[in-house]
C-alpha cells in the first residue's frame, strides 16, 4: 500500500499528458487481456504465459514510452527555464548598461566642471605673474620666470590631458560588459 501512495504521487508529478497516455495504455492493456481471458477461458498454461508475456511486453512499452514522453516534457521545460534565465540576463545586462552610461555622463560633466574651474583660476594666477613678468628689470629674471611659467603651463595641460584620456580608458575598459 506504501508503494501505491509513492507510486500515486510519483505519477501526480508526471506532466498532464504522459498521465492521460499512461492511463489509455493501461485501460487498452486492460481491455485486450480481459477480452483474451474470457473469449478463452480454457486455454492451456503455456498460452496464458503467451497472454501474460504479450500483457508484460504491452505494460513495459508503456512505461518506456511514458519515460520518453517525462523526458520529452522536462527538456522542453529545461528550454523554457533556460530562454527565461538568457532573458533575465540580457535585460539585467541592459540596465545595467544603461545605469553605467548615464554614471560615467554624469562624472564626466562633473570632471569637466571641475577641471574648468581650476583651470579659470589656474590661468587667472598665471596671468597676474605674466603682467608682473613685464615689469620686471632684470632681463636674467624675467627670461627664467618666463622659462618656469611656459613650463608649468605646459606640464598643467599635460596633466589635464592626462586626467582626459584616464578618464576615457576607465570607459574603454569595459567595466560591467
Amino acid at each position: 500500500m506504501s508503494n501505491r501512495k509513492h507510486d500515486d504521487n510519483y505519477f501526480a508529478s508526471l506532466p498532464v499528458e504522459t498521465n492521460e497516455r499512461a492511463s489509455e495504455n493501461e485501460l487498452a492493456v486492460r481491455k485486450a487481456l480481459d477480452r483474451q481471458l474470457t473469449a478463452t477461458p480454457l486455454l492451456d498454461w503455456r498460452k496464458r504465459q503467451q497472454l501474460r508475456g504479450f500483457a508484460l511486453q504491452e505494460i513495459q512499452e508503456g512505461l518506456v514510452f511514458r519515460v520518453n514522453a517525462l523526458k520529452l516534457s522536462l527538456n522542453t521545460r529545461l528550454q523554457s527555464l533556460e530562454e527565461g534565465c538568457r532573458h533575465v540576463l540580457v535585460t539585467g545586462k541592459t540596465e545595467l548598461r544603461q545605469q553605467r552610461s548615464v554614471f560615467f555622463a554624469r562624472k564626466l560633466e562633473e570632471l569637466n566642471q571641475q577641471i574648468d574651474a581650476i583651470t579659470d583660476e589656474f590661468l587667472d594666477r598665471m596671468q597676474k605673474r605674466y603682467s608682473r613678468l613685464e615689469g620686471m628689470d632684470n632681463e636674467q629674471l624675467r627670461e627664467y620666470e618666463k622659462q618656469r611659467l611656459e613650463k608649468s603651463l605646459s606640464a598643467f595641460m599635460g596633466t589635464l590631458d592626462k586626467l582626459a584620456d584616464d578618464f576615457n580608458h576607465i570607459i574603454d575598459e569595459g567595466v560591467l560588459q
